[in-house]
């Protein structure tokens, strides 16, 4: 069973529908088709959210994916994405000090 297959089976066994899962993933209908579809082009957060509702372990989502996909990268990604988000809240604190100054 590939991840697109796991994914569609484990939602159904829950009841939840394309929709549903897009409201909890902030995203289109549209948008999680695709990622239902493809797993291994969404970014490891959507990933991590998506094991998350599906009560399903990270880990075997991310062993599914093709061998040459590597996940080394995607948590990199992760990380980077996570720095980029704390400095852009500071930087959001320094305007908002910078204004009431």
């Amino acid at each position: 069973m590939n991840e697109s297959d796991l994914l569609k089976k484990r939602r159904k066994q829950l009841g939840y529908s394309q929709q549903y899962m897009a409201n909890q993933l902030g995203v289109t209908q549209q948008a999680y088709s695709k990622i239902e579809a493809s797993p291994t082009n969404c970014s490891l957060s959507k990933i991590k959210q998506i094991a998350n509702i599906l009560e399903l372990n990270v880990q075997d989502l991310i062993s599914k994916y093709p061998e040459s996909v590597e996940v080394f990268p995607l948590v990199q990604i992760n990380r980077l994405e996570n720095k980029v988000n704390e400095v852009s809240n500071k930087l959001d604190e320094l305007l908002a000090f910078f204004n009431r100054a």
